[in-house]
């Protein structure tokens, strides 16, 4: 009985070495916790920042389309300026054949 209380006492931990222990214990949870935040903020940052690449993105999709209408625009107004100057052309060519009919008919 008295070898079961000796080992028994031998094998308790000492009440510092304990305390000790427990700070390191908390010191760890402590820096776990901090390593938990920095995570946290970390991911909201990579949130942020996924949330501006797609607004970033529709912008650019936005500009794109506006890009192409224009260039389709241009493209259909510079097709109506040569149906145009054709148009005037052949007006200015009737116009002359008309003098010259108008001329010949007054002489």
């Amino acid at each position: 009985m008295l070898e079961n209380v000796q080992s028994e006492v031998e094998s308790r931990v000492d009440y510092y070495q304990f305390e000790r222990i427990c700070d390191e214990l908390q010191r760890a949870l402590d820096r776990e916790k901090q390593a938990q935040d920095l995570l946290n903020e970390q991911n909201n940052q990579l949130k942020s920042l996924t949330d501006i690449l797609h607004q970033t993105q529709n912008e650019k999709d936005f500009i794109q389309d506006k890009f192409n209408q224009t260039l389709q625009n241009d493209k259909y107004s510079k097709e109506k300026i040569q149906q145009l100057t054709k148009s005037q052309q052949q007006m200015d060519e009737n116009v002359k054949r008309a003098e010259k009919a108008i001329r010949l008919v007054v002489r």
